[in-house]
């Protein structure tokens, strides 16, 4: 059985290696630690919003572009709905 990984976790590296960036420029342009941008990439970490848009913003492009799933899940209130039953 094969376990299917966040859409977005090669996304990341890809954008990341067509600029010829680093995880290390990446890490320097985010603000994010090398290890948490490592993770994302592999799809062992989920991105936080604060993640997403940091990353984004350092490889220049819109979150949707690199996160694509999150706003298809904000604009059908799934996003949100699981966000609010972890916190409440």
């Amino acid at each position: 059985m094969t376990i299917a990984k966040p859409l977005y976790q090669n996304r990341v590296r890809v954008l990341r290696a067509a600029g010829r960036l680093s995880q290390l420029d990446l890490e320097a342009r985010s603000g994010l630690k090398r290890y948490r941008i490592s993770l994302i990439e592999r799809g062992q970490r989920r991105a936080t919003e604060y993640e997403r848009s940091a990353i984004a913003g350092a490889l220049g492009v819109s979150v949707d572009a690199v996160f694509p799933e999150f706003s298809s899940m904000a604009a059908s209130g799934r996003f949100l709905a699981s966000t609010e039953a972890r916190v409440g």
